[in-house]
């Protein structure tokens, strides 16, 4: 599925409106922390609460995000995006055994938080505070995709998922001629689970 995710998002991301400026289209690219919601105790107590008492689960807590985008300005602050995204993988450690090894990696697979990749579609709305700098909110939709190898005392399952969530998120950026650059706090509710994007980026417009 991520191949025909990156060619869906390559295509969209090459389309242009007929009869529309070229100074209504940017071009934007973010970086920075993938965070997961849940912390190794908690999915460690979610697994107790299932019946795996003599297990114990880990998780890396941070991870690499990013993002690269096309927006479309549609004027008055509001803004169309869309882009390809990365929450990392949040590598997963568990320790313990269990007496039903094809039941403990299902349970994982019911409290494992999603990252992955996949495509953004969403709504930009830019509040001015300064001639320069504006606040930013934006909501929109996850199409994801997720793939993880679970690693146990009793062999590797693999794990696959995808899905189409709801994000939202808010920033503060500084604009300047043909440039902006900026920081974003981003939240994906990917299966329920809330990974959190802190970001920065960079915005080109070809010309104003």
């Amino acid at each position: 599925m991520k191949k025909s995710l990156i060619a869906m998002a390559a295509a969209v991301g090459a389309l242009a409106l007929p009869g529309t400026a070229l100074a209504d289209w940017y071009i934007g690219a973010k970086g920075g922390l993938s965070i997961v919601e849940d912390t190794g105790g908690t999915l460690t107590r979610q697994l107790q609460d299932q019946g795996e008492n003599n297990v114990t689960l880990d998780i890396d807590s941070t991870d690499t995000a990013g993002t690269l985008f096309v927006g479309y300005d549609l004027g008055n602050g509001m803004a169309l995006e869309i882009g390809g995204f990365t929450l990392g993988d949040h590598d997963t450690t568990v320790t313990g055994t269990s007496s039903n090894p094809n039941a403990l990696a299902q349970r994982i697979a019911n409290v494992q938080p999603r990252t992955g990749d996949g495509i953004l579609l969403s709504t930009r709305i830019a509040t001015n505070f300064t001639r320069s700098f504006e606040g930013r909110m934006r909501v929109g939709f996850a199409i994801w995709d997720y793939e993880a190898d679970i690693v146990t005392s009793s062999g590797t399952f693999r794990l696959e998922d995808d899905g189409f969530d709801g994000m939202a998120g808010v920033g503060l950026w500084f604009k300047r001629g043909q440039f902006a650059v900026g920081a974003d706090f981003d939240i994906y509710n990917l299966n329920s689970d809330g990974t959190y994007a802190l970001t920065g980026g960079v915005e080109w417009y070809p010309q104003f």
